[in-house]
């Protein structure tokens, strides 16, 4: 993943070559493709939307995939996050070890989206969003993500 976010494009070739071949895990066939993403490929792309179609979003989606869509900086990965913050589905757990709760997941999706997103409305500091308003600062992203 390191050559696409140096952007060396030089491999692009070799990396779709490299696809195609049996002896690759899935993993690293994934990390090809983070990779080709990220340098702008749109095979790539397509191939990571398709892949988001099926996802059911929980705290391990949130915390193991959701930071590699960051990765992609690609605008198809991010539209999926925006869209994902919107959902009121409960599928994430609180982080209070003595009453786990089921909770939205637009929260923690903010923490990761907020940095890359010129003039977004929520504001990040050491990795965590900032807010005297929790419910506020919601609805004002959400607000944001509809407009035009």
């Amino acid at each position: 993943m390191l050559t696409g976010y140096l952007h060396i494009t030089d491999l692009i070739y070799n990396y779709r070559l490299m696809l195609n071949e049996k002896q690759y895990s899935p993993r690293v066939k994934m990390s090809l493709n983070l990779a080709l993403a990220r340098m702008g490929d749109s095979t790539a792309v397509s191939f990571l939307k398709g892949k988001l179609a099926i996802l059911h979003v929980n705290d391990n989606i949130v915390y193991e995939i959701f930071p590699l869509l960051t990765y992609t900086r690609q605008r198809a990965a991010f539209d999926f996050l925006l869209q994902t913050i919107q959902s009121e589905e409960k599928n994430c757990l609180s982080s209070n070890p003595d009453k786990e709760e089921p909770i939205i997941c637009a929260y923690r999706i903010i923490e990761m989206v907020a940095p890359y997103i010129h003039d977004f409305p929520a504001k990040i500091e050491n990795r965590e969003l900032v807010s005297d308003d929790y419910s506020k600062t919601l609805m004002a992203v959400k607000e944001w993500i509809k407009e035009p």
